[in-house]
């Protein structure tokens, strides 16, 4: 496990901005706060919760899946597991 620490105010503020009634969203985002782990594959996705074991490497077992748009665009997607907390945030 890691102890890396995040700061999520861009990925909030980007949230708030494109998704203003989702608040569950805004929440989930603004408590990644500490790297879990990193991606292994080489992207260096940072995860914030670790999913169940039988979960990983399906994308259709994480609870949902949110594209945000930054400006120049480029597009960040937000995994959400199915208890709404953030496993982690691609790009």
């Amino acid at each position: 496990m890691s102890d890396e620490r995040y700061d999520p105010t861009w990925v909030v503020d980007l949230a708030r901005r494109q998704y203003p009634d989702d608040r569950r969203l805004h929440d989930a985002l603004a408590s990644c706060t500490r790297v879990v782990r990193r991606c292994d594959c080489g992207c260096d996705t940072p995860y914030f919760a670790e999913p169940s074991p039988d979960s990983m490497g399906e994308d259709s077992d994480f609870g949902m899946r949110i594209a945000l748009q930054r400006e120049g665009g480029h597009k960040i997607v937000v995994d959400l597991l199915p208890d709404g907390r953030v496993a982690c945030i691609e790009g």
